[in-house]
């Protein structure tokens, strides 16, 4: 599904309680896990995972 950037970004600037419900909306948009890192790279936060992926990416993330 493509949407217009007017759509998207709509989408993106509505109020978010959470950092991670941030990340949920975005991979929600663009089907698929996401992670946010800050500018040294350490993540943030990361999406909810979807039952179909891999477990030795979600082994990979950091609690």
């Amino acid at each position: 599904m493509t949407l217009h950037p007017d759509i998207l970004k709509d989408r993106l600037n509505e109020s978010h309680v959470s950092i991670e419900e941030l990340a949920d909306r975005i991979a929600d948009i663009f089907n698929c896990p996401i992670t946010i890192e800050d500018s040294n790279h350490s993540l943030v936060s990361y999406s909810r995972h979807s039952s179909n992926i891999e477990i030795l990416n979600i082994r990979s993330i950091p609690l």
